[in-house]
């Protein structure tokens, strides 16, 4: 299992660059272990074995419809 430190170093980028990643569901879902993030090993050489293809829970549309909806439930609310 390896942290976001280690993935970072693996990758040549910053810890917070690898959390980016994580939270906008572009690299493979951490797994928690409390208030620690793991990724194990073999998922994430998978994962660069594919050629690191897109994970993301969701489609840009419907964050976009998301987000709409909540703007207008507040303009609504004022």
């Amino acid at each position: 299992m390896l942290g976001v430190h280690d993935v970072a170093s693996r990758w040549g980028c910053s810890p917070e660059h690898v959390r980016r990643l994580a939270e906008s569901g572009r690299i493979p879902a951490p797994v928690a272990l409390g208030r620690l993030i793991r990724w194990p090993l073999s998922v994430l050489e998978q994962w660069e074995a594919d050629s690191c293809p897109p994970v993301r829970k969701k489609d840009l549309s419907s964050r976009q419809e998301e987000t709409t909806a909540v703007s207008e439930t507040k303009r609504r609310r004022k």
